[in-house]
């Protein structure tokens, strides 16, 4: 279907062989993206926003925000150092690809809750999920734990987002 461009323009991921239509973005949304960027645009290098990401067999998730290298150019890329999806309403959905970013050797995925101005952070992934899931509020302290990135606290996130303090 891919091939024949009958997806062209569809908001959609391949999730567990299905494939699920995602909601469009919002301005908050499209925002805190766009932060992200800019507080990891020193690995342009690494930095791919909503591009796939063949996880495992079955899953091509395009998260919002990847930091993977990327050296083959016939694939995507099938891991990554960090991960982060941007939830608004879509936060039990980012939850489940939990699992599946943990399989696949992500050591680091970030699920950032707009609504909630909180980052669920996990790490030490494994067979069966992430082994250590953390709730950061504003005086959380995020890692991206990539070399020639520097952490930053998530009331920082939100404050460059939306003017907050």
């Amino acid at each position: 279907m891919v091939e024949s461009g009958a997806l062209e323009g569809a908001n959609v991921e391949l999730a567990d062989g299905l494939l699920i239509e995602l909601s469009p973005q919002s301005g908050p949304h499209a925002r805190m993206i766009q932060v992200l960027q800019q507080l990891l645009g020193t690995r342009l290098d690494l930095l791919r926003v909503q591009l796939p990401l063949e996880a495992i067999e079955g899953w091509v998730p395009e998260p919002d925000v990847a930091l993977a290298e990327h050296t083959d150019p016939e694939r995507h890329p099938s891991s990554a150092l960090l991960v982060i999806e941007v939830a608004i309403s879509s936060h039990q959905y980012d939850l489940s690809k939990a699992k599946i970013f943990a399989q696949a050797g992500i050591p680091t995925y970030w699920i950032v809750d707009v609504p909630g101005r909180q980052v669920f952070a996990h790490t030490e992934p494994g067979p069966d999920g992430y082994v250590l899931e953390r709730r950061l509020d504003a005086s959380g302290e995020l890692d991206p734990g990539v070399p020639g990135l520097e952490p930053f606290t998530v009331a920082g996130l939100f404050a460059t987002a939306f003017g907050e303090r």
